[in-house]
């Protein structure tokens, strides 16, 4: 079930003091003697950064759907922000890392359809460097991204997917003592061997994989986290893992990009494609509206959470 209010935990950074020791414990394990005079230095930012972000979270829960994706969209960049100062205590060191780092396409003002959309990533901005500071990623296996295939990777989004399109449930994985493991239905569906998927899936993890009594040990638990899962995905519903339904799905994007990149998208199209937006809101011609009504509901939750869990691993 999703928190009443996931803000809650938030409060115990609501002090300089509290904001400065916490961050001297996550800079004395990479920075050593350093940890004192850094945690000093960004301790005020940071709260800021995580003050900020909850005000446009709390705005957009009493705004209109018209402008909820800004309001989500700058509260996730703040906490964001927030993140990457407990890895990078320079940050923000060039202005390069400033932009948002994602482009649209031009809107077609005829049969235009959300889900077909795309974006574009960027070379430099804030989404490479969250990708390299956050998740270590140098680079991700595409380049354009159409807004169906982010949506899919969103675990609480597969009963929409599923009453309005007939689509596929994901895959769970059985939680074990020590590891996660997946039955041999995922390699049936995409048409390969367990040794086949095993494979694929140690290759974009880069963590090791192995095949067991007819069922495929993924990971070791421990190296696994809500927060930093590339290609699984996460229910906090739920509490589990999944592999996507269809092999084309195995890419490698964190959940918090994902919401990124949707509410990027959304963003620009509230600010600039207000005919098609209030067209869409008011005479709801189209699913369309379902999946965005459905996904800035997840994503108002979801992300306060996963970066709440990313923090708390963190320290």
């Amino acid at each position: 079930m999703k928190p009443t209010n996931p803000w809650n935990s938030y409060i115990y950074l609501h002090s300089t003091e509290s904001s400065q020791n916490t961050l001297e414990k996550i800079y004395t394990k990479s920075f050593g003697s350093l940890a004192s005079q850094l945690s000093y230095r960004n301790s005020c930012t940071f709260m800021y950064y995580l003050m900020h972000a909850e005000s446009f979270y709390k705005q957009a829960e009493e705004a209109p759907l018209s402008i909820k994706p800004i309001l989500y969209f700058y509260g996730l960049t703040q906490l964001v922000k927030a993140s990457i100062l407990t890895e990078d205590p320079d940050y923000p060191e060039t202005t390069s890392v400033l932009a948002h780092g994602v482009t649209t396409r031009k809107k077609k003002k005829q049969d235009y359809l959300f889900l077909k959309d795309e974006v574009r990533l960027q070379k430099n901005g804030l989404f490479h460097h969250t990708a390299r500071t956050l998740f270590k990623l140098k680079e991700l296996d595409k380049e354009r991204y159409t807004m169906e295939m982010l949506l899919r990777r969103i675990p609480e989004m597969g009963h929409c997917f599923k009453v309005l399109r007939n689509g596929k449930p994901a895959f769970p994985l059985k939680e074990g003592p020590d590891a996660i493991y997946l039955s041999s239905e995922a390699a049936v569906a995409y048409h390969i061997t367990d040794k086949r998927l095993a494979e694929t899936i140690e290759h974009l993890t880069g963590l090791e994989t192995a095949i067991s009594d007819g069922e495929k040990i993924i990971m070791k638990k421990e190296s696994l986290s809500p927060f930093s899962t590339a290609i699984l995905s996460y229910s906090l519903e739920k509490k589990e893992y999944s592999l996507p339904a269809e092999k084309e799905q195995l890419f490698i994007m964190p959940e918090l990009l994902t919401h990124y990149l949707l509410l990027y998208n959304l963003s620009m199209i509230s600010r600039y494609e207000t005919e098609w937006w209030y067209d869409l809101i008011q005479n709801r011609s189209t699913n369309d509206y379902i999946y965005i009504t459905a996904f800035m509901e997840i994503t108002a939750w979801k992300i306060p959470q996963l970066i709440w869990l990313y923090l708390s691993e963190r320290i």
